[in-house]
């Protein structure tokens, strides 16, 4: 029985103005529950504006963009965190940001549970390593169980512990055919089980 994809791209284009010029052009692929998507390519190529258009954070320029997917199950890990870091909150709060379902602090923990960060749940953000803080922002996107996962550079400049948990976990949020990840990666290590969408137009962005 086939399965309807919960994102398809058609001949797509993004840019960072609206009437500008493409950065990165005619992309198709699709992603069904229980896909691991990597889109992989050089540096500059336009891999992460493919994903901030996606997201609505760059133009679509041309193509066609079809969600089979509300926006509040799509959970997004950035390549770069957005949060200060002379910001106040700890580990557990960050996470409780994502969180609207009123049910205290029991899904921000199983969480970071998930990601082997619960024990450092009550450090100041900005106190975290750089592989910590990638670790709490993936569990800020998991803590509303999302049917989708999009990945900045998800294991770039973390310690090896880190990487190795965030592969599992992307194996194992795909494992039972009920999400999907998109993922962005320079490395050819990460996702060795994943399906590729290679890009690579020589773009100077991205």
């Amino acid at each position: 029985m086939s399965v309807s994809p919960f994102l398809t791209l058609e001949s797509a284009t993004f840019g960072y103005r609206k009437n500008g010029p493409p950065v990165v052009s005619d992309i198709s692929f699709s992603a069904a529950p229980g896909d691991f998507l990597v889109l992989r390519g050089p540096n500059g190529c336009g891999k992460s504006t493919i994903v901030k258009g996606l997201l609505g954070l760059a133009f679509t320029l041309g193509g066609t963009i079809r969600w089979n997917l509300e926006r509040t199950d799509v959970g997004y890990v950035p390549q770069e965190s957005a949060v200060a870091e002379n910001i106040p909150f700890t580990a557990l709060d960050i996470v409780k940001c994502a969180d609207t379902g009123g049910d205290g602090d029991t899904p921000a923990r199983t969480a970071l549970e998930r990601i082997g960060m619960d024990d450092k749940r009550s450090i100041r953000f900005g106190d975290l390593s750089g592989g910590q803080k990638r670790r709490v922002l993936f569990a800020r996107a998991l803590v509303r169980r999302p049917r989708m996962l999009v990945l900045d550079e998800p294991t770039a400049n973390v310690d090896l512990q880190s990487e190795s948990i965030i592969e599992a976990l992307i194996n194992e949020v795909t494992a039972h055919n009920d999400a999907a990840v998109i993922a962005v990666a320079h490395a050819t290590d990460f996702g060795s089980n994943a399906r590729v969408i290679p890009v690579g137009n020589g773009a100077p962005h991205g």
